[in-house]
């Protein structure tokens, strides 16, 4: 597995580094043998430290933790303890979906394009003309699973919203985090149509 240990505008001795990445090694590989690479980075936050860490497992599993400290060790222990029980998590809960589900009739996942359009003011005109600055493009794939599996992967992945394939009616449905911190669930149905 590699690993990248970086600080953002502060310097990182050796001895840090080389105990950073046997610490996020070794946490990595106890839930995850197979993971590809994963990151560490430090960075001054108010009086003390900042620690955000990253996994990537595989098949579009990154999981995402942060923690703030007094002093970096202490950003760092709580930073991989919260990434820790991250990976547990997800480990119990792919232990679970595997002894429970099967793929028999299981809706089959979405492939989509993915695009980032620039913000703020200076697009302002671009938007009214409906011809949005492009940033970014790319392929990705909607997966098919349940309300949980989808509000697990939002937490696990730090993310904000997920459109997803509901694996109980094969319908696309969103959840998202919402401002007071709840997680929303968005499942449309057709006009008539009744699920239940």
């Amino acid at each position: 597995m590699q690993i990248q240990v970086s600080g953002k505008q502060i310097d990182i001795g050796e001895s840090l580094r080389a105990s950073t990445e046997e610490r996020l090694g070794a946490l990595a590989e106890r839930y995850f043998r197979s993971a590809i690479d994963g990151a560490i980075t430090f960075s001054r936050a108010g009086s003390g430290y900042r620690a955000d860490c990253s996994v990537h497992a595989g098949r579009g599993l990154t999981v995402f933790a942060h923690a703030d400290g007094f002093d970096i060790h202490t950003a760092l222990d709580a930073a991989l303890g919260r990434l820790e029980k991250r990976l547990r998590r997800y480990k119990r809960y792919l232990h679970e979906r595997t002894q429970e589900r099967t793929t028999d009739g299981a809706p089959a996942d979405y492939s989509a394009n993915y695009t980032v359009l620039a913000g703020g003011e200076e697009t302002v005109e671009e938007v009214d003309n409906l011809h949005p600055i492009v940033v970014a493009e790319t392929a990705t794939t909607i997966e098919a699973c349940s309300v949980g599996e989808a509000v697990m992967a939002l937490e696990l992945g730090n993310k904000t919203t997920l459109m997803f394939r509901n694996a109980g009616h094969g319908g696309l449905n969103v959840v998202y985090r919402r401002p007071d911190g709840n997680i929303g669930w968005i499942d449309p149905k057709p006009d008539g149509v009744s699920r239940g």
